[in-house]
């Protein structure tokens, strides 16, 4: 999934229709139909993976990533390179 931001607007689109908007605007619509029947204009603002909108998400809310680039909720222990010894 594929958010895409048009002013204010978010829509989510497939990987298939992100493909075909992507297509038709350079192809040079101004506005693209897709199969759901949703119009849009091709003046989008951005366009982000779902997983990344998620991550900046817990960001936004005091979430960080330790060294092993593993996404940790804010106040939460990263226990990442401890090993467990037998």
């Amino acid at each position: 999934m594929w958010r895409l931001t048009i002013g204010i607007n978010h829509y989510w689109l497939s990987n298939e229709e992100k493909e075909y908007y992507l297509k038709s605007i350079d192809g040079g619509a101004d506005k693209v139909v897709l199969e759901s029947g949703l119009i849009l204009s091709k003046n989008f603002l951005d366009i982000a993976p779902k997983n990344m909108v998620e991550d900046s998400n817990v960001l936004d809310k005091g979430g960080w990533y330790c060294s092993s680039r593993v996404l940790h909720e804010s106040g939460e222990q990263c226990y990442c390179k401890m090993r467990i010894n037998e």
